[in-house]
């Protein structure tokens, strides 16, 4: 019910309603059973929370300006002030694109981690990052959130070949896309 309230108060279309409606209903008693208050019941990785419902109604949504600083500041290969601002878009945030947020933070963290030569950092982190990027779409809030996971995974194959002895030579650090007009 949650669901269908928070669409109703959405700007998205008629076919979007309808599509998740259909999800809905297909779903129904997953989403009867679950508990909506949690904060994280997006987590599940059941295929009727796989779909692209929370994306929808958040992706199209402007990008935070403390996440639009923080982006900026990776892009500048400033990684421990991008965390810092992209922690204020997150905190800020009270809807699931936090996790987005929280996601392109933790991939500041691995940068940061690598460039700090942190071997064991790096991989942790990483695996953290995914957690919180996987389920996005390709592109949410202007952010290229496919190419954020490619790069990442292009980074840790890099930071795996060059073993924590060589982590100084790392040279695929990288930059996020997004589009500028989407920050409020």
């Amino acid at each position: 019910m949650r669901m269908i309230l928070a669409a109703s108060q959405t700007s998205i279309n008629n076919a979007a309603i309808e599509k998740r409606m259909t999800i809905y209903l297909r779903c129904q008693r997953d989403f009867i059973e679950r508990d909506f208050t949690t904060t994280n019941w997006w987590d599940d990785d059941s295929s009727c929370y796989t779909f692209d419902v929370l994306n929808s109604f958040d992706c199209n949504a402007p990008l935070h300006p403390a996440a639009r600083l923080g982006i900026d500041r990776f892009n500048d290969g400033k990684y421990w002030l991008a965390h810092e601002a992209l922690e204020d878009a997150w905190n800020a945030e009270t809807g699931p694109v936090r996790d987005l947020y929280r996601g392109i933070l933790q991939a500041a963290v691995v940068y940061h981690h690598i460039s700090q030569q942190n071997f064991r950092g790096a991989l942790k982190v990483y695996q953290r990052s995914q957690k919180w990027l996987k389920k996005w779409p390709d592109t949410c809030r202007g952010v290229d959130v496919a190419e954020l996971r490619s790069n990442l995974d292009m980074a840790l194959s890099e930071v795996k070949s060059l073993g924590s002895e060589n982590l100084a030579k790392f040279k695929s650090y990288s930059k996020i896309t997004y589009e500028k007009s989407t920050s409020l």
